[in-house]
């Protein structure tokens, strides 16, 4: 593709992407919160079928492991959603170029460039931007025509970790040391 390549759409996240995203997002803290539940239940259950004094104590502590099993990840993902609903609400304009991924809303604008981009996962009509291992990108494209999406998938893919841009020569450092 030629460098002048770019892909400019408005989206809104639907709250089924919406929770398809976090949900993606969130899948190592659920199996650690999941994983932190069943060493609790481990952890309790010969205390209360072997211990006659610590019963009621392992009991407890098996209770407390089934419930960390069953609600936490309930819990940690419905505060991400109310996160996340809270930042994404309404329209976003996405504007993906050579440079990297611009996005703005009524709440925030910026740039993420491609070198700190990691990989890129698509869902049916979601496109999941890694930044690192807890940060994601979450770019609706249940819009675009299947051929754009085809195209925007590619394009993508191939500038996953790209180098950075070169500093243009002369140019003032955007931020000052603070001077003493």
């Amino acid at each position: 593709m030629e460098p002048d390549t770019h892909f400019a759409f408005t989206a809104e996240l639907t709250a089924v992407q919406l929770r398809a995203g976090v949900r993606r997002a969130g899948r190592r803290a659920t199996l650690v919160l999941r994983i932190l539940g069943l060493i609790l239940v481990a952890d309790g259950l010969p205390l209360a079928v072997l211990s006659e004094s610590d019963r009621w104590i392992g009991m407890i502590i098996v209770a407390l492991g089934v419930g960390v099993v069953l609600g936490a990840p309930f819990l940690a993902r419905s505060v991400r959603l109310r996160r996340a609903r809270r930042t994404l609400d309404g329209p976003i304009s996405y504007r993906i170029d050579a440079e990297g991924v611009h996005t703005a809303s009524r709440y925030t604008d910026g740039v993420v460039r491609w070198p700190l981009i990691d990989r890129c996962e698509q869902l049916p009509d979601l496109l999941l931007l890694w930044i690192g291992k807890g940060v994601v990108i979450l770019v609706p494209v249940s819009e675009l025509a299947a051929t754009t999406r085809a195209a925007l998938v590619a394009f993508v893919r191939s500038h996953l970790g790209g180098a950075a841009p070169a500093a243009p020569a002369g140019e003032p450092p955007a931020v000052r040391a603070p001077t003493p």
